[in-house]
């Protein structure tokens, strides 16, 4: 009898221990699976609209350079492969000069009272023969000095003027005709041509020369 009690003793401690291992190991279980919440899983960054192109922009871009001149520059820029001594070679060929000599700096102050200070660039021709009264000069001027220019060339023409009152008629009626184009910051100076031909024609030669030399 005392066995059989000792027996079933020992079951019931084996049971209580069974069902204690099976609640750690619940329990352990429980404790390890990440609780599940509701809240929705952090989604990717959206990523940013591109800019869109302005067509505007890209079609001024493609407009020619000519187009952003402002008009009242146009026609007083010279051409960029064009030269002073080009329009002076130009000119001598279509409208003639008798013996020319160049001019330089000393004849630049001395014959025509331009100061070479005032002067970025120039180039120049007139005639070194007493009996005509051709000149053909180009001048790129400094800012501020463009009339101080213009000035000296009218004594220049007054002077040539008086030279030639009591001779050679025809030579003062070409220097009567005396030509002085203003292109922005550059100036010109023509006694030349036909005298035989109308004055003005040859005057609209000398100015159409010189403008097919800008833009």
């Amino acid at each position: 009898m005392k066995q059989i009690l000792a027996f079933l003793l020992a079951a019931v401690m084996c049971m209580s221990l069974l069902t204690a291992c099976g609640r750690n190991k619940t329990d352990d279980r429980q404790e390890t699976t990440p609780p599940v919440t509701d809240e929705p899983s952090p989604s990717a960054p959206s990523t940013p609209d591109e800019p869109s192109t302005d067509k505007e922009s890209t079609e001024s871009d493609k407009k020619d350079d000519s187009e952003s001149i402002p008009d009242a520059m146009t026609g007083m820029m010279l051409k960029a492969d064009a030269t002073l001594e080009d329009i002076v070679m130009k000119l001598g060929e279509t409208l003639g000069i008798s013996m020319p000599t160049k001019v330089d700096d000393s004849t630049l102050k001395d014959v025509f009272g331009i100061e070479p200070e005032w002067i970025e660039e120039y180039y120049g021709e007139y005639s070194a023969a007493n009996t005509s009264a051709d000149h053909l000069l180009a001048f790129k001027v400094k800012e501020g000095h463009v009339e101080d220019v213009k000035k000296a060339l009218e004594a220049r023409r007054e002077a040539i003027i008086q030279g030639f009152e009591e001779s050679l008629l025809e030579q003062l009626e070409k220097a009567r005709n005396a030509t002085i184009v203003e292109k922005g910051n550059y100036v010109f100076f023509v006694i030349a041509g036909d005298v035989q031909n109308d004055a003005d024609k040859e005057a609209n030669k000398a100015q159409d020369i010189i403008d097919s030399f800008f833009e």
